[in-house]
């Protein structure tokens, strides 16, 4: 077959040459045809039926015109007309000179990755004897001076057996994964046996462009950063090929998945990195505009604890409610955590406050000597709150309480109404004596 196609093509190279040598010839037999009649006619006409002798050429003449006679009877009376079944006719293959074949252009343009259809118009054979052709189709790649190279498609046959004997358009359709951007020659050719070449076109495979859009990232806190990317070609996603990342005098090479490429890395610092992306040409696509954004870390947000010193007098049991607000540099509430009193317990953090209880500890004690109490007229200790927060964007923070309980004499003096001494100096109660130092 692969000869047959080299045949083809150099039949496209002198077919104009040939078609002008036949046409000559059959004006030249035309014309010849045209003297022998008339010859022959003139030696019937002077032929004695009654005579004996035999004359080979009259013979002959007699039965050239009995025979053309018998055709001309045959076309012109159906009843005599010989008439081949329609199954004869259509195996009956169009010869190459009896209709045309026109490619719809001259160049055919398009993308690499979504193919194309190309079309021909057929022009069949009007001569009744006929009604099939089978044609083959191939592409050939053609090099920078428009020289055949290869053939990169298999010859497709295209036939017709049908009845309709009027023009018609046939498609045929080039699968994008078969071929790569270039140029290439199309043409159609008679199956005969000298496949006869029909018609010609050319096909320019070309790259279709490509889109890619970069995406910033801000995160706080964290040693790693996260480079994305999203990649299109003609409004689609594109699946295969790679992006490049620079960020840091550094290249990433990452697959494109699903139109989307993503790299997550490591920084050192919490600062701002500026990355550029590229798509990077291949087979069926071009490369992308470099594109650059950004990816950084920042700090996390600092926390504090603002709470009020507390004064509470020894003894006291009311459980008196204080806050504890918990907020940033600029004072606004930071929500969610829990804040921690050393050696008391945990509290939630619910919307910026967390509510405490104060109580009047047995700190002023100091000792005792036979009847004699002593105490501390007011001790001051400073209690530890940690705040630890639930979001990652915001830092720890601690805070020491100042808390100061006085000395209030606790002793009992009357159980209705029930009421307590109170004295904050020294005083005596009975034979014990209470000393505020």
């Amino acid at each position: 077959m692969f000869n047959k196609k080299i045949y083809i093509l150099l039949l496209l190279i002198v077919s104009i040459c040939t078609i002008s040598t036949v046409s000559a010839v059959d004006n030249v037999t035309d014309a010849l045809t045209v003297d022998d009649a008339a010859s022959d006619d003139v030696v019937t006409v002077f032929i004695d039926d009654s005579s004996n002798v035999t004359d080979d050429t009259n013979k002959e003449t007699k039965e050239d015109v009995a025979s053309e006679d018998t055709l001309a009877a045959t076309e012109n009376d159906p009843s005599v007309a010989v008439v081949e079944s329609d199954e004869v006719l259509s195996a009956k293959k169009t010869p190459a000179s009896m209709y045309t074949v026109k490619f719809t252009k001259d160049v055919y343009q398009f993308s690499a990755v979504n193919g194309a259809v190309i079309e021909f118009n057929i022009n069949p054979c009007k001569n009744t004897n006929y009604n099939a052709f089978n044609l083959y189709v191939c592409i050939f790649k053609l090099d920078s001076k428009n020289n055949l190279v290869s053939e990169v498609s298999e010859s497709e046959t295209v036939t017709n057996n049908g009845k309709d004997r009027n023009s018609v358009t046939y498609t045929y359709t080039i699968n994008p994964k078969e071929i790569k951007p270039g140029k290439y020659a199309i043409y159609v050719a008679n199956d005969d046996s000298e496949g006869t070449f029909m018609d010609a076109a050319r096909l320019e495979v070309k790259k279709p462009s490509v889109t890619i859009k970069a995406f910033k990232f801000v995160k706080r806190g964290g040693t790693t950063v996260k480079l994305k990317a999203t990649v299109t070609s003609q409004g689609k996603k594109l699946t295969g090929g790679y992006v490049v990342f620079r960020i840091s005098g550094k290249n990433y090479k990452v697959k494109v998945k699903n139109g989307v490429a993503t790299k997550y890395m490591k920084v050192k610092q919490n600062k701002k990195y500026v990355y550029a992306a590229r798509y990077i040409a291949n087979t069926f696509y071009k490369a992308s505009k470099k594109v650059t954004s950004y990816a950084m870390i920042r700090g996390r947000i600092a926390t504090k604890i603002l709470v009020k010193p507390q004064t509470v007098y020894r003894g006291d049991t009311s459980n008196k409610a204080f806050y504890a607000k918990i907020v940033t540099a600029s004072g606004k509430y930071v929500k969610g955590g829990v804040l921690k009193v050393v050696g008391i317990g945990e509290k939630e953090n619910v919307n910026g406050k967390v509510k405490l209880y104060r109580n009047g500890f047995d700190w002023n004690y100091v000792t005792k000597k036979g009847n004699d109490y002593y105490y501390k007229k007011s001790v001051t200790k400073y209690i530890k709150l940690i705040y630890t927060p639930s979001n990652k964007n915001y830092k720890s923070s601690v805070k020491y309480l100042k808390y100061t309980v006085r000395y209030k004499c606790p002793i009992i003096v009357s159980l209705y109404p029930f009421i307590k001494c109170g004295k904050t100096y020294s005083h005596a109660h009975g034979s014990e004596r209470y000393h505020v130092i």
